[in-house]
């Protein structure tokens, strides 16, 4: 089985952090680290297919209200470690309730964009307790194959994605292909959500308002590259300094996901 191929029905934007890497010529190990929307809806094949993948460590980004009812359940034996890191802040933990009223009285005038800019700001730059488990995680060989999944897989999954990539050497021209090509795997469902977000907010938001929620812009994660670069003049020294990650912890990603040969066996 090719894992760098691995492509699941139930999540589309399910595809390899570090296979972009490859494609630049870096010398990286593929079919160990995944990035993804959420699983709960996994069907029988793509279970089947994690299976095979030796998947050992699902790490589930989404917040205690996302994950209510909606968590990945293994079966008939198959049961990877699953370890939750919210990357919102508590106060952005809504209902299903909760949102739909939001949107109803809120939504109309929110800004949608400047909230998910915040979001990655907050994400690269408050979150750095949950940045610094996640990394101490994947650096652990007993939990790989890994994967990283939020809901759409696009903001959380793509910051987290971008830093790892940044982290191996990836160019800032790769990390946001990688990035924009969400766009690409989600779009099949897009229009499904932006309908199902406009029936919540009793179609008192448009669908224009939503995009945002549904599309990946470079807008958005720039200026958290950016930000990075002119502060630590890396993805290493971030990670270390700001982070408070270890340098053992460093070493051991790089000895795990670094390597002369591309492929794992």
């Amino acid at each position: 089985m090719d894992k760098t191929d691995l492509r699941l029905e139930s999540a589309p934007n399910f595809r390899d952090i570090l296979e972009p890497l490859l494609r630049e010529g870096l010398p990286v190990r593929t079919g160990l680290l995944f990035r993804s929307g959420e699983l709960s809806e996994i069907t029988d094949r793509d279970m089947e297919l994690l299976r095979e993948a030796g998947i050992r460590l699902i790490c589930d980004l989404r917040t205690p209200g996302e994950r209510r009812g909606r968590e990945f359940r293994g079966k008939d034996g198959f049961s990877p470690l699953l370890r939750t890191i919210p990357l919102y802040h508590g106060s952005l933990d809504m209902s299903r309730l909760q949102f739909m009223l939001f949107l109803i009285f809120k939504g109309p005038k929110f800004d949608f964009q400047h909230f998910i800019r915040e979001q990655y700001h907050d994400i690269a730059f408050y979150r750095t307790t949950e940045i610094r488990e996640l990394f101490t995680l994947i650096s652990q060989e007993e939990n790989l194959p890994a994967v990283i999944h939020c809901t759409a897989g696009k903001d959380r999954s793509g910051v987290i994605a971008a830093l790892i990539q940044l982290f191996l050497g990836a160019s800032r021209q790769t990390v946001m292909g990688d990035y924009l090509a969400t766009n690409k795997f989600t779009t099949p469902r897009k229009e499904g959500l932006a309908r199902m977000l406009r029936r919540l907010s009793l179609y008192r938001v448009s669908r224009e308002k939503f995009d945002p929620l549904l599309t990946a812009h470079a807008s958005y994660l720039a200026p958290v590259l950016d930000e990075i670069e002119h502060r630590f003049h890396g993805a290493e020294a971030y990670l270390r300094e700001y982070c408070g990650i270890e340098g053992k912890t460093l070493n051991n990603l790089k000895r795990l996901f670094l390597n002369p040969v591309n492929k794992t066996s």
